[in-house]
């Protein structure tokens, strides 16, 4: 956020808010396509259940054998990725191989919400892992929304010091793959072992898709894109 005379935290909070976005954003993608998923084997009526299956994983092909799903997806590359799900008797453990690949376990809850162990994931140079409450709503889509800690990773820069985002969502995250995000508050923490830093803001996602960023003493709202 500069040095010396010039003082703009505003500019320190918009680009910790930036990467946070977009670890955010796979964390939903992540859940989405598990929340279709399980909507789509809900599903009794076999015509209907092969027009969902056509209009959420259409370059997708499902073999189910016993309590494992294996979803393998072809890319627009020519290339694959599979999607495995176990399931177990209360929850699912789910794993994609690949870059962008992931490993979570989902229990249902009493409640009939879900705790969700994100073990790990990859978005570009970094590695995130998350412990969510989850709550779904079925409609015309999934609306999913959910409180607990990301954790990212960055050792682009240094294996041994490597910069830690901490997302602490104190007040549910919802989102919908049409809405996009549409509510939440949250507390985000970034500790850079490397030089000894940490620095701090706080993001609330308004109904009308702003985030309002407070930075040492600066609140600034942006259009969430």
């Amino acid at each position: 956020y500069y040095g010396g005379e010039y003082y703009a935290p505003e500019r320190m909070g918009k680009a910790i808010w930036d990467t946070t976005y977009q670890d955010l954003k796979r964390v939903n993608e992540i859940l989405d396509y598990v929340a279709r998923y399980n909507y789509l084997c809900s599903i009794e009526d076999e015509t209907e259940r092969e027009a969902y299956r056509i209009a959420n994983f259409s370059n997708a092909t499902i073999n189910v054998e016993q309590n494992i799903h294996s979803i393998v997806h072809t890319t627009s590359y020519g290339t694959s990725y599979i999607v495995k799900i176990v399931e177990g008797e209360n929850s699912w453990h789910i794993s994609r191989s690949g870059g962008n690949g992931y490993d979570l376990t989902i229990t249902r809850e009493s409640d009939g919400n879900y705790a969700v162990y994100l073990n790990y994931f990859y978005r570009n140079e970094l590695i995130g892992q998350g412990d969510f409450k989850a709550e779904v709503v079925y409609a015309d889509e999934p609306t999913i929304s959910y409180t607990g800690t990301l954790d990212m990773t960055d050792y682009s820069a240094s294996k041994d010091k490597p910069l830690t985002i901490t997302t602490r969502i104190t007040e549910a995250l919802v989102f919908s793959r049409g809405a996009g995000i549409t509510d939440g508050r949250m507390n985000i923490t970034v500790y850079d072992a490397l030089y000894g830093t940490t620095d701090k803001i706080t993001a609330h996602i308004t109904k009308d898709k702003k985030v309002i960023i407070d930075c040492l003493g600066t609140s600034t709202g942006y259009q969430l894109l």
